[in-house]
């Protein structure tokens, strides 16, 4: 089995549905598309190089201390010190969130409002609670 998604446990797809396929990738959605396409719904946003360079070092930076917090569990560290390091990457992943978010309500949302599409209001309002 293949999947639309780089991981099948987490879609890559913002439909939210489980993908399974054979030769192509097909959404509980109904949408199909090649394996090698970043969304099986069809759905992609084009950032700048400068935004896909700033997206990876922020989550580079996470990777190394999610590294640290290994080695320091490994090392008997104190829990305090580790628990400060979890507040760390906290707010790491807090702050690239809602970068993220940031670009997502001024592009893609604010395009499919102009485009009369309200139903992008529900993925708003459940990003919004997925992040509470």
């Amino acid at each position: 089995m293949r999947s639309c998604c780089e991981n099948p446990v987490e879609p890559v797809c913002g439909c939210g549905q489980d993908q399974e396929a054979e030769e192509k990738s097909v959404c509980e959605c109904g949408q199909t598309s090649d394996v090698q396409e970043n969304s099986c719904c069809g759905r992609q946003t084009v950032r700048s190089a400068e935004e896909k360079k700033a997206i990876t070092v922020r989550v580079n930076r996470i990777i190394g201390q999610l590294g640290g917090i290994k080695r320091m569990a490994d090392e008997d560290r104190y829990c305090g010190d580790i628990l400060i390091q979890l507040s760390a990457i906290d707010q790491a992943i807090c702050s690239l969130a809602a970068l993220m978010l940031d670009r997502h309500l001024h592009t893609c949302v604010a395009e499919k409002v102009r485009e009369g599409d309200d139903q992008v209001m529900d993925e708003v309002v459940e990003l919004f609670r997925r992040f509470r």
